[in-house]
């Protein structure tokens, strides 16, 4: 059964380390968190959940699930090891093992941020990451670093790294080549990139093609100025972009 559930023994992410260390040295970051075996899902579904969504934007990161052997003997574990598998499937950066002999103290030359739980009998491995030189933190406050990062909005919606500008006005052709050529982009398909028209009172398609294409994707917002304000509109569409600055 272990077998089974076991998505990646220590030995095998060992074979990794090299990659993982490379992985660092290029920006990216390594974390480790430990299933608590006293708590429900509250802790590890938000930590997994925000994980997945720091992935989507920076995929040099990798979180490793430890599931210490003993958790395997809860009653809820099948319905536990199911919900982490569809993460592990959703995003490629979670890798989840079964903790059978103390296989931390190897994996730990190789991380660098340890998210504990409030497991009291967890701090041998607190104590081990310490030792290690990893950076603690408390799973609470690093979700909640998470969800106050420029990644996501207060309402806990994504937030775009990049605002495309768009101050318009009567280009109705070149509006439509240009939107088709962003929207086709991995980056904003992944939510990155948000794409903001300013129409500077257009007497053309601009209004119509505006409005359509901010009605089909969330990430493209239009706005229609009420009188032509000439070169303003430049400034103005700087205003109106999440990622702008006028």
């Amino acid at each position: 059964m272990k077998n089974d559930i076991n998505a990646g023994t220590a030995s095998r992410l060992l074979q990794f380390a090299d990659a993982m260390d490379a992985m660092k040295l290029a920006g990216g970051q390594i974390y480790y968190f430990v299933l608590d075996y006293d708590s429900d899902s509250s802790v590890w579904d938000k930590v997994l959940y925000a994980f997945e969504q720091m992935f989507s934007y920076l995929d040099t990161q990798l979180l490793i699930i430890d599931i210490p052997e003993k958790y395997t003997r809860r009653k809820d574990f099948e319905q536990v090891n199911a919900v982490i598998d569809r993460f592990c499937i959703k995003c490629q950066g979670i890798i989840k093992y079964v903790n059978e002999n103390g296989a931390e103290s190897t994996l730990f030359k190789h991380i660098g941020v340890y998210i504990s739980g409030n497991d009291v009998k967890l701090a041998p491995y607190i104590k081990k990451a310490k030792e290690s030189g990893i950076i603690i933190k408390k799973a609470s406050d690093w979700v909640k670093d998470f969800s106050d990062s420029p990644f996501l909005t207060k309402s806990g919606s994504r937030k775009p790294l990049i605002s495309i500008c768009i101050p318009t006005f009567n280009r109705a052709g070149c509006l439509i080549l240009t939107i088709e050529s962003i929207i086709k982009q991995n980056e904003f398909k992944r939510g990155l990139v948000e794409i903001v028209i300013s129409d500077n009172n257009s007497d053309d398609e601009t209004e119509k093609i505006g409005r359509f294409y901010a009605d089909q994707f969330s990430m493209i917002r239009y706005f229609r100025n009420d009188k032509n304000i000439l070169d303003g509109n430049f400034r103005l569409v700087l205003k109106r972009g999440s990622r702008c600055q006028s």
